[in-house]
């Protein structure tokens, strides 16, 4: 499992508590995974098929790749709380920052490419 963010360890009341790995389920980055696995099922629904409107499948490729984007950005801003306090992110949250730009660079290509050839072909 990617460590997404790391909570510290320290005392509470007494007991000495551990630091704790934490997944991206939690925080905005709960919401930005949802919308992936939205996406993925979108582009499922899709599989194999003719595209009416690709300008409009497009678009909604590009909104939920850039909605998602938006959301991991914030998970580098709003930690999730910890046990004792707020974790710091860690190398998962990197990994997903780096896929989250690959998708609103492919979505945003994509979207470019029906454009540009809707210009082209009236």
């Amino acid at each position: 499992m990617p460590l997404w963010y790391q909570a510290p360890a320290g005392t509470a009341d007494g007991p000495t508590l551990p630091a704790v790995s934490l997944n991206a389920w939690g925080g905005p980055t709960a919401s930005a995974a949802v919308l992936a696995l939205v996406a993925a099922a979108w582009v499922g629904a899709r599989a194999g098929r003719e595209l009416r409107h690709p300008g409009r499948v497009m678009a909604v490729d590009a909104a939920l790749a850039g909605v998602a984007l938006l959301l991991t950005l914030a998970g580098l801003l709003f930690h999730r709380p910890g046990s004792l306090g707020p974790s710091v992110p860690g190398w998962g949250l990197a990994v997903g920052v780096a896929i989250a730009v690959a998708w609103a660079i492919a979505a945003g290509r994509g979207l470019r490419e029906v454009w540009v050839s809707g210009l082209r072909h009236p």
